[in-house]
Formats: structure tokens, sequence, C-alpha cells
């Protein structure tokens, strides 16, 4: 009757037979991918013996793909945002890099999740790009300012256009200064020959804290006290004299919170030293750019030549052989 009626009944999967004709007719060949179900096949799809095992092997592979190409960029990361010059001058925005494990897992999971449901996705590749993609701009992020501040820092200047912050530290040394010489001269008179020799420092001052608790206005004060900006420069400072062991910033002079006696009271400013530092933290920038985008060269390389297996393993569609 099909044959009659001229159309193949359904099911028939090998042609056509009419009653009493001895004539077969064969069915059109279907080629491959000529018809695939909605959505890529995420529904319904026919799973061959094996896929899904393979599918898992893959996700784990590519965990231990991300993992390993994250690793360099992001510890680097980590590192200049807890660099007391970089958080000074830059800032700590680095820290987001902590981050870059946790999501890896996660994604890991999702992966998982969608190949036990037989919904697994190329979609889930491009997630995988992300994190390179942040880090490098993280690493220009830091790369850019650094060659600005390493320059300014090298300046004679210590005022104008583009050094406000470094007047301002200047300043707060020479405030700091003042209530260092108030706390040596109560010393001396009260002991005497004794104080005269002993090496001081801020934090050995009573005059040091209750100034900067805002309890005894003075001139060199605010009325309410030292300004958030202001005890977060007298801090900075505390730091760079313990790292870089120097004393002033543009100009030198004592070191007031750190007693490096050994060392000489009267050492180098500390601007060119910090300047030096950035030369360091430029590098440590232009690694966390340049590995970034080339992992995510390498990232990219590998999933193109992956991509004929993931569309055999249904990420793609129903493209099984």
């Amino acid at each position: 009757m099909s044959g009659i009626l001229g159309y193949h009944m359904p099911g028939s999967a090998f042609g056509s037979f009419a009653p009493g004709s001895s004539v077969h007719t064969p069915l059109k060949p279907v080629t491959p991918g000529s018809a695939r179900p909605i959505l890529g096949g995420m529904f319904g799809r026919a799973r061959p013996p094996g896929a899904a095992s393979a599918s898992r092997t893959v996700a784990y592979f590519c965990t231990l793909i991300q993992l390993a190409l994250f690793a360099a960029p992001v510890m680097m990361s980590v590192q200049l945002a807890n660099d007391p010059d970089a958080v000074y001058w830059i800032g700590r925005f680095g820290e987001w890099a902590l981050l870059v494990p946790f999501y890896t897992l996660l994604l890991h999971l999702v992966h998982v999740n969608q190949i036990a449901a037989n919904k697994q996705s190329g979609l889930i590749f491009v997630f995988m790009f992300l994190p390179l993609v942040c880090l490098a701009i993280t690493g220009s992020w830091y790369m850019v300012p650094a060659a600005k501040i390493q320059a300014g820092l090298f300046s004679a200047e210590c005022s104008g256009r583009g050094l406000e912050r470094k007047a301002d530290l200047q300043r707060a040394y020479e405030q700091a200064f003042h209530v260092y010489n108030v706390c040596t001269e109560r010393m001396r008179r009260e002991q005497g020959l004794e104080g005269t020799f002993r090496h001081v420092s801020l934090p050995m001052c009573k005059e040091w804290f209750t100034n900067a608790q805002g309890s005894n206005h003075s001139i060199i004060l605010p009325r309410n006290g030292y300004s958030s900006d202001r005890i977060r420069d007298f801090q900075y400072l505390a730091s760079v004299e313990l790292s870089h062991v120097c004393g002033g910033f543009c100009h030198a002079g004592p070191a007031l919170w750190t007693g490096f006696g050994e060392h000489g009271r009267e050492g180098s400013m500390c601007a060119p030293l910090v300047a030096a530092k950035f030369r360091s933290i430029k590098r440590h920038a232009d690694m966390i750019f340049w590995v970034s985008f080339i992992n995510c060269i390498i990232l990219l390389i590998s999933y193109l030549v992956a991509r004929p297996m993931f569309e055999k393993l249904g990420y793609f569609g129903d493209n099984f052989d």
C-alpha cells in the first residue's frame, strides 16, 4: 500500500516494498548532522556505550589543565595584593585571584553534573577562559600605574602634578618628626645624659600616642586628631623604614619608627628606594599579564585541536558515530 500511495510507512528502516512486487525501493541515506534535535540535542540524546565515561575523563582533564595554567598568575597577583608598596600606591584588588581555585572547582562540578544528566554543552569551555582574561586585565592594572609611579618617585621634585601623594608623605614625615623632637627633648630633661645617648623611636614616645588618638590638640594636628588618610601615611612610612632602611621621604632624615641605630640614623631618603622597588613590582605585573595571555592562547589552541572529539561526545549536538 505504501508503494501505491507513494510514501513510506513510518518505521520502515529498510525502504518500501509494494505487495505483489519484487522491486525494493531503498531509502535516501541520511547524512550526519542533517537532522539534529532541538537545542543541540540537550534533551533525549542517544548516548553510545562509553560516552559518559569518556566525557567524565574530559571533565577531570580540563580541570587539571585549568589549575596548572592558573597557578602562576594567581600566586603573583596575590603576592602583589599583599605587598605594602603596591597596596599603598595602587591598591589590593589583586586579592580577587584567591577566588579562581574555587571558581575552577565549581565549574568542574557543573561540568560533571551536566555529563551525568546527558546535557553537556560546549558553553562550558567558554567559562574556562574567563579567569585568564581577568588575570591579564589585573596584570595590566598593576603594570601601567607602576611605570608612572616609578618615574615620579625617581624624580627630584617633591611637589607638582602627579606627585601629590609624594608630597603628602613628606608632610606626614615632618608632622611625625615634630612630635619626635618634642619627645626627645622631654626625655633629655627627664633622664639627663642617659637620654642623650639613647636611640628614641616614636613607639617609645607617649606624645606620639596621645597625639595619634587626637586627645591632645596642637598646632600640627587637626581639631579632631589625625585624619584616616594621615594615619595611613604614618603606617606606610613606618613600613617603608622597616623594609628599606631609610628616613624621610623626599629629603633624608632620621628613622622615626624603627630602632636601626646600627645603620645610622641619618640615612638616605626613601623615595628612590621605593622607586627601585616599583621596578620589581612592574616586572611582576608584566609577568602576570603575559603569562595569562600566553596561557589563554595555549588553552584556545588545545580547545581547537580537541573540538572534533568534543563534537563526537555530544557537546555540540548528537554527532556520535
